[in-house]
């Protein structure tokens, strides 16, 4: 018989299972320009990384105003950088 934790709404539906993944944050950064920052608890583990707008524009940022982000697995170096205009923003990552 299995074990583990179950999580359940007050409707009695199943919110978290302990067999699912359940992320961990490591980090928030505001970036408004090219950059970069090593992260060595990255290095062997499963990372993700998500681009947050912080501008409260209605519309959004256009196509290309947000960064393009690369990760090394070797070195743990997540970079970043705009191809057009910089578009203020958050690049949260972490680890599953």
């Amino acid at each position: 018989m299995g074990q583990g934790l179950q999580v359940f709404d007050a409707s009695g539906t199943l919110m978290l299972d302990t067999s699912d993944r359940v992320a961990k944050v490591l980090g928030v950064i505001s970036i408004s320009g090219d950059g970069g920052v090593t992260v060595p608890l990255l290095v062997g583990n499963n990372p993700f990384f998500s681009i947050v707008p912080t501008n409260d524009s209605v519309t959004g940022p256009a196509t290309g105003m947000l960064p393009n982000v690369t990760y090394n697995a070797t070195s743990g170096l997540i970079s970043w950088s705009f191809t057009t205009t910089a578009f203020p923003c958050n690049l949260i990552y972490g680890m599953y």
